[in-house]
């Protein structure tokens, strides 16, 4: 002992008690408290309360708890010095007349040490504690859950709510054995000290040691034992609530927060309790605490409502600076009316000195003095939990608990205001809060739920940016119902009270309201991920359009025109609901493109083990809905149905590096990711699409066209079939022509239409020009296996009009040649390009020819042509300066910048043949 505190007897005697003085007080304090259960029980139920001991003392079949495995254990039944007194054997004989009681002596060798009731001061529910002896088998110990699982069925069927608990000494204070301390700790022991009483057996130490010695509790323990102030195997060591930390307290207020929207009035008041431990540290502070401190003063009628009353006063007037919306009595004046779970007694004991005095209101001012009331909670949760956060955040040289402290910080985010956040205050089904009738007005860029409270006298509810939003907080916090009826009052008229109905009905039928107050706990371990969204589209004037989204829209070319609108509600696995506003054909893909950028598509790949498995996180489907009926209608069917081929292309088949093409009104816009995520760019018109299309690209990127962008011709089908490293030619005959479409090996988009000789000819020519491309590209590949493949394809029209697909294999292709080779060489000099022609087997030099050599070829091939040989001419072999093909670098060459010099150069050919 010479290492640890010295504890002397003259420590004791500080006090002005001995320990055998705190024993008889801790005693006679007992006893007033076991005869105070009456007064919140029955006298039936407080009887039964009474025999708890004896069940567990005797193994009776006449008694509840009866268990035939005890009889087979060596071990010796009943509660540590437990012996029932006369009455309670009367009263063991009203469950059963045929039980006999016989006197067997004091049992000290029980399988019971301690049987204890705790009544919660917060709620008032009941809590039996059995104590089991530490030195019990595992067998043993199961057996005698099993005997007060068989008491506590007894008990329900007699429909007595108390929940009985089964625990050793050792795994009492065990974080991982005792469920009721998991998340808890902070105010476990304070509450159970407070709250126990002893039914029979040990009596907890902790009531012998003094509150001055309370941070020596485990020495001052020790001391006791040996000095033999009292018997030591009359005692149980529980623990003492001064040995808790700051992170205890954080973790109760996250786990108190967390159950916020089950109970927010329980909420209020222990976070009220946690606030007065935070200010105090680091002295303990605490209901138990205070309550020893009183027994010392040898007082044993002492009232744990007044100790938390006056806690919870304290703790209003430390932080009567910040702003609230109501007063503390106002408050609890008002919490008096809807206690939910909250033990009444708690609330008239904090208002019984007070003044105050609620007004007796009905109807609307009723509902408004309700909203009010649960907007005020919800503040002074924020509040206190801002204060435990933020005293824990400041801690100096202690290390934080980062798994906990991420956990508080999302809750802090979660109880946070925003603007475009649904405020959410009331979770619960009350029928004295629904309105009658609203109705809802659009003035000076904002909504507001107006109501009229008598006749002429109007109280309204301000501070939403959209309709969607104050629909969703009506719905949300449970102040509308489908008999609720609505009226609208916006000057311009461009929404009606129809539409706004239908809103409503809609958030009605597909937005349950426990989807927000059922949170599990674990979310908050996580960043907030989309849960559920829904989108209203309606058509706006233009000058409407422009107030609602702060910019003026340059693609409106008239006034005239409507403007789509759309209204975003989004809810989030917090348990938290937003509003979002988007404005024209842009912002309707911006939204679509930012709802899923919790699960960017770049994951795909860093995943690729669960691809595999199937297991890939997939964004939140959207569902889209119309303010009305009309084009509003069809076009959020579109909406729907352009996010289903979004998520289709990047996430499905996986093309999470690749191009989406969309097209809205006349105008096309490409989605792809950036920085891994989902972002939309405008492209323009027809025209600007396919010279985007056409473009080069540095790597190979997979393209795809919802199903109305280009109709007019087969692109979304051709790049459907796009694989990277071919060349793929496609060609349709319409009216004499080949229709051509070729995607070279980074799918590049080349185009070309050419009149039909024979059916064989054009596409027999792509044999002998791809043997050229290859060889071209070789040179400037740094390794063979770079160079791509071809792949022929005729395309043609069913008769339900869908396009169909024959590919053309070498061997389908006739070897015989009808049509003419024409091979260009230019070479370049410091002075000019030299051009050279071989056409078939004719050559037409520069060195011969000059500045001649076109002609000369193009009068050689007329002639040719002479005599019904008419023939297509078609460039197949070409090998010229690098910048002819518009490209700066060798490694940026693709099969298309080939294809459009031989496209140009064929289209002077025939122009200059008259073909």
């Amino acid at each position: 002992m010479s290492s640890e505190v010295d504890i002397t007897e003259v420590d004791i005697t500080e006090v002005d008690i001995t320990i055998v003085d705190a024993r008889e007080l801790y005693f006679k304090r007992n006893k007033v408290q076991l005869e105070s259960v009456v007064q919140y029980t029955t006298d039936e139920v407080y009887k039964y309360i009474k025999l708890i001991p004896l069940f567990l003392h005797l193994n009776n079949k006449l008694l509840p708890g009866y268990s035939s495995d005890l009889k087979n254990l060596d071990v010796s039944p009943g509660v540590y010095t437990y012996q029932a007194d006369k009455s309670a054997i009367n009263d063991a004989k009203l469950i059963n007349s045929k039980f006999r009681y016989q006197h067997e002596g004091i049992i000290k060798n029980a399988t019971v040490d301690s049987v204890l009731l705790q009544r919660a001061l917060i709620d008032g529910s009941f809590i039996c504690w059995v104590i089991a002896r530490s030195s019990l088998k595992n067998e043993q110990f199961e057996s005698l859950k099993i005997k007060t699982e068989k008491i506590s069925s007894w008990f329900s069927s007699k429909n007595i709510d108390i929940e009985f608990v089964c625990i050793s000494e050792q795994d009492f204070t065990s974080d991982t054995k005792n469920i009721e301390l998991s998340g808890n700790k902070a105010f476990f022991l304070d509450a159970f000290y407070s709250e126990s009483i002893l039914l029979a057996g040990k009596y907890p130490v902790w009531w012998l040691v003094p509150p001055s010695k309370e941070s020596q509790y485990s020495n001052f323990v020790e001391h006791i034992r040996q000095a033999r102030f009292v018997d030591s195997d009359e005692f149980i060591d529980l623990g003492s609530p001064f040995e808790i930390t700051q992170e205890n307290l954080l973790e109760f207020s996250v786990n108190q927060v967390q159950a916020n929207k089950l109970s927010m009035e329980i909420c209020l008041v222990q976070l009220l309790l946690v606030e007065q431990k935070n200010r105090a540290w680091p002295e303990r502070d605490g209901v138990s605490f205070r309550l020893k401190k009183i027994l010392y003063q040898k007082k044993t009628d002492i009232r744990l409502l007044d100790i938390t009353a006056d806690i919870i006063r304290e703790t209003f007037s430390c932080y009567a600076a910040d702003r609230h919306i109501y007063t503390p009595q106002r408050l609890f004046g008002r919490l008096r009316k809807t206690p939910g779970k909250l033990n009444p007694e708690i609330i008239e004991c904090f208002l019984k000195d007070s003044e105050y005095r609620e007004e007796a209101l009905s109807g609307i001012d009723n509902i408004l003095a309700s909203l009010n009331y649960f907007k005020a909670v919800s503040d002074e949760i924020r509040q206190l939990y801002d204060h435990i956060l933020n005293a824990y955040i400041k801690r100096e040289n202690k290390e934080k608990n980062q798994s906990l402290l991420r956990v508080a910080k999302n809750l802090q985010v979660s109880l946070s205001e925003s603007a475009n956040r649904v405020p959410l205050y009331n979770s619960k089904n009350i029928a004295d809060i629904l309105f009658d009738r609203i109705m809802l007005r659009y003035q000076q860029s904002a909504w507001s739920l107006v109501l009229e409270a008598s006749s002429g006298d109007e109280k309204s509810i301000d501070g939403f940016t959209s309709l969607l939003g104050l629909l969703a907080w009506c719905w949300l916090n449970r102040v509308v119902n489908h008999s609720t009826q609505i009226s609208i009052d916006y000057p311009s008229h461009q929404v009606r009270q129809i539409e706004a109905r239908h809103v409503l009905e809609i958030l009605m039928n597909h937005l349950d309201p426990s989807i927000v107050s059922a949170i599990a706990s674990d979310v908050y371990e996580k960043p907030a991920q989309p849960l559920k969204s829904l989108l209203f589209v309606s058509l706006l004037e233009a000058d409407e359009a422009n107030k609602i989204s702060n910019t003026l829209l340059a693609q409106t070319a008239h006034r005239s025109e409507k403007v789509l609108h759309c209204e975003q509600l989004i809810i989030n696995s917090w348990g938290d609901v937003y509003t979002r506003q988007f404005t024209g054909n842009f912002g309707i893909l911006e939204c679509l493109c930012e709802w899923t950028h919790k699960t960017p598509p770049a994951a795909l790949s860093a995943d690729a083990g669960n691809i595999r498995e199937g297991r890939v996180q997939q964004p939140q489907s959207i569902q889209a809905f119309s303010y009305g009926t009309g084009d509003s209608t069809r076009i959020a069917q579109r909406i729907e149905q352009i996010y289903f081929e979004i998520t289709d292309f990047f996430y499905t088949n996986r093309k999470h590096d690749g191009r989406f093409i969309v097209r809205m009104g006349a105008t096309c816009y490409l989605l792809r990711a950036e920085n891994d995520l989902l972002k939309v760019s405008g492209i323009g018109g027809d025209k600007a699409l396919l010279a985007y299309l056409q473009a080069g690209m540095d790597v190979y990127r997979d393209t795809a066209l919802e199903r109305l962008a280009l109709t007019e011709q087969p692109f979304r089908e051709i790049y459907q079939r796009n694989k990277k490293n071919r060349l793929q030619v496609f060609y349709q005959i319409k009216n004499r022509q080949y229709h051509v479409w070729v995607l070279d090996e980074k799918g590049s988009l080349w185009m070309d239409t050419v009149n039909v000789y024979d059916q064989e000819s054009y596409p027999v020519h792509w044999l002998y020009l791809f043997r050229n491309i290859r060889a071209i590209l070789q040179k400037i590949s740094v390794e063979n296996s770079d160079l791509p493949s071809i792949e022929i394809c005729q395309i043609s029209t069913n008769r339900l009009g869908e396009f169909e697909f024959h590919t053309k294999g070498a061997a389908a292709l006739s070897a015989e040649k009808h049509f003419f080779e024409l091979q260009v060489k230019i070479e370049a000099t410091e002075n000019n390009d030299q051009l050279s022609l071989i056409f078939e087997d004719q050559s037409f030099l520069y060195s011969q020819y000059g500045e001649n050599v076109l002609k000369e070829c193009i009068e050689y091939i007329s002639a040719s042509m002479s005599g019904g040989r008419h023939r297509p001419v078609f460039v197949t072999g070409m090998d010229i300066p690098l910048r002819l093909y518009h490209v700066d670098t060798p490694e940026m060459l693709q099969a298309s910048h080939i294809l459009k010099f031989k496209r140009n150069f064929e289209h002077r050919i025939n122009k200059l043949l008259q073909v």
